[in-house]
């Protein structure tokens, strides 16, 4: 049986994306170089998440899980390129009664990868919550928060420049977190049913979130002559789930 807390703190981690949406109810758009900024530093609390702790807890305190690890990771990385092939079909439907400009249909393939990358988050948290509210679920489910905060606006500010409303803009980046909910209850549940399967299923997460941000956030983000800006953001964002981490340590140290 699902732990009900677990559940409303998945939803509450999805949710975080509308404080990034919240900016769309009041400016009609954003620059580039904002954008390629906070999906960089996007890039970098997910890159320290999987770093320093999806992959050192499905490993095992003596690595003893390294083969499985192994497998997840492939497994993950697999799940989000097929995942990805299919995006270009993605922004045809996403606002069908609007004529789709070029502008239009890079901003709705942005909106549709961004979207696609809550998947992972969501069955790391899920994964990390496997067995309850500890310590370690909630560090991951931080860093997760964290990441939605960019992302929220990243997705609602381009919609917002090319002539959706606020209130639209606003909706489709507030709800576009709610891909997690659903991608960690179906952890919860694989993991429930197969206790074996904890190492794959944080491994899976991770992979999936290395490909996401190797296969597509870093290159979005290098691609408009930002480059540098997006690289120390990245940085800046990787640090500060150190500092997180080092943060849990000492609480769990008490």
């Amino acid at each position: 049986m699902l732990d009900p807390q677990v559940v409303l703190l998945t939803i509450l981690v999805g949710l975080t994306t509308g404080l990034g949406a919240l900016p769309a109810l009041f400016i009609k758009g954003t620059t580039q170089r904002t954008r390629d900024v906070l999906i960089g530093f996007s890039a970098g609390l997910m890159l320290s998440v999987t770093t320093f702790n999806l992959i050192p807890e499905a490993l095992g305190p003596a690595q003893e899980n390294l083969p499985q690890v192994g497998v997840g990771i492939l497994l993950g990385a697999l799940a989000l390129f097929v995942l990805s092939a299919y995006l270009p079909h993605i922004h045809g439907v996403l606002i069908p009664d609007k004529p789709l400009t070029k502008g239009m249909k890079t901003t709705l393939i942005l909106v549709a990868v961004m979207i696609m990358h809550h998947f992972p988050e969501g069955f790391a948290t899920g994964t990390a919550y496997f067995g309850g509210v500890t310590l370690f679920g909630s560090t991951v489910a931080l860093g997760i928060a964290l990441q939605n905060i960019p992302e929220g606006f990243v997705i609602s500010a381009p919609l917002r420049s090319q002539g959706y409303s606020a209130r639209a803009s606003f909706i489709a980046g507030a709800l576009s977190g709610l891909v997690e909910p659903v991608s960690s209850i179906v952890a919860l549940v694989v993991v429930g049913a197969f206790g074996a399967l904890l190492p794959y299923a944080l491994a899976f997460a991770g992979g999936a979130m290395l490909y996401a941000i190797v296969g597509e956030m870093v290159p979005e983000s290098h691609s408009h002559g930002f480059e540098r800006s997006a690289t120390v953001s990245l940085i800046i964002g990787f640090l500060l789930m150190v500092v997180v981490n080092y943060a849990a340590s000492l609480v769990g140290a008490k």
